[in-house]
């Protein structure tokens, strides 16, 4: 029986020299985050530990359960921390990381994330920690089918799994499920990642190119796990979080757009008024210098110079693609088909203008 107090942290935590890259096995620790847990977690924990696996539980600020966390601090081989303050389910499992990464281990540690109040089961666990220890450079996921999710899950689940297939690459069957299994090979870029919810398992996803190898899915009873905690998920704000992470470069996108089209519009009226050039070719020298512009400041500030296929040539090649589509969409539905022209423009530009920020973050964090 191990229990602690976040206090107890602060001695272990600054000596922490994590290992850069996975050494020797890697040692598994199935860490459960609870917030005021019934007997779910008890029963969850017993199972975990007559399986002869290792496990941390953290109390994230719980204001009752004393009793539930108290009977699972007597099971042998159970540690549990309690945390002072309410940190999140991706604060308090960055604190479980920070902790296991300090500790001594016989080789490289590795956790593996369920919720007892999610209906994870033993049985799930197990199959993510073999799935692991077959892949130990790799983020493993216990994907549910998403098709026999309630509605309002499925078509979240659908949404974002389509964001981050077509903005990041990434495709996965299940970007939400919360049971999960990675070696803490790069501690400390994990505890940089983005989130205290439910978003940080959304950053780890879309950082897993720089932190794992690769992302291995194993098929999980979706039948037998509850979508979410309805007590602690709050549907708009954690929902918001999520896709706030998924969109994060579109606000300094727009800024770009928005800067790069005032370096147009000032330097077409030089060329025009005071340089006296044709009206072609100011419009062209000035688009020339402002997308030149907006393709630095995208690779530097917007995608945080990131992305080896981010180079000019696609750059310019999508803007071409894009000035080409513009122009088809404006000839179908203009003057084939005879919709309104100004509504039309509109509607096309807006349309591609995603389209660009979809291909460009690809590019950037591919």
């Amino acid at each position: 029986m191990t229990e602690y107090r976040i206090t107890d942290l602060a001695t272990v935590l600054p000596g922490a020299q994590p290992a850069s890259q996975i050494q020797g096995p890697v040692d598994v620790t199935v860490v459960l985050t609870a917030v005021d847990p019934d007997d779910r977690l008890l029963s969850l924990v017993e199972d975990v530990s007559a399986a002869g696996m290792k496990c941390l539980v953290v109390d994230d600020a719980s204001t009752s359960g004393e009793q539930v966390f108290h009977a699972v601090s007597q099971i042998p081989g159970v540690r549990v921390l309690h945390l002072p303050t309410n940190e999140g389910v991706g604060g308090s499992l960055k604190t479980a990381i920070a902790y296991l990464a300090a500790e001594d281990s016989q080789g490289t540690p590795a956790v593996i994330t369920a919720y007892a109040a999610r209906g994870h089961t033993v049985g799930m666990i197990e199959r993510v920690r073999d799935a692991l220890l077959r892949n130990p450079g790799c983020l493993v996921i216990g994907a549910r089918d998403v098709r026999a999710l309630p509605g309002r899950h499925r078509v979240g689940n659908l949404l974002t799994r389509q964001l981050t297939k077509m903005l990041y690459g990434i495709e996965v069957a299940d970007t939400q499920s919360s049971l999960r299994g990675f070696a803490l090979a790069k501690p400390a870029e994990l505890l940089r990642l983005r989130g205290e919810g439910y978003d940080y398992s959304m950053s780890m996803l879309l950082e897993s190119g720089d932190l794992f190898e690769d992302v291995v899915e194993v098929p999980i009873d979706v039948a037998r796990e509850a979508s979410l905690d309805s007590g602690h998920y709050r549907v708009v704000r954690d929902s918001a979080s999520v896709y706030r992470i998924l969109l994060r470069h579109f606000p300094k996108f727009m800024a770009a757009s928005l800067f790069s089209y005032a370096i147009d519009y000032v330097l077409f009226s030089v060329l025009l008024l005071v340089c006296g050039l044709w009206v072609v070719w100011a419009a062209v020298g000035a688009r020339v210098v402002s997308a030149s512009a907006n393709y630095g400041i995208n690779r530097s500030l917007v995608f945080g110079g990131q992305g080896s296929r981010y180079t000019p040539l696609r750059f310019f090649a999508l803007a071409a693609v894009i000035l080409l589509l513009n122009a088809l969409f404006m000839f179908l539905l203009v003057d084939m088909a005879g919709l309104p022209a100004l509504l039309v423009k509109v509607l096309v530009d807006l349309g591609l203008y995603f389209v660009n920020f979809a291909v460009q973050t690809n590019l950037a964090k591919a």
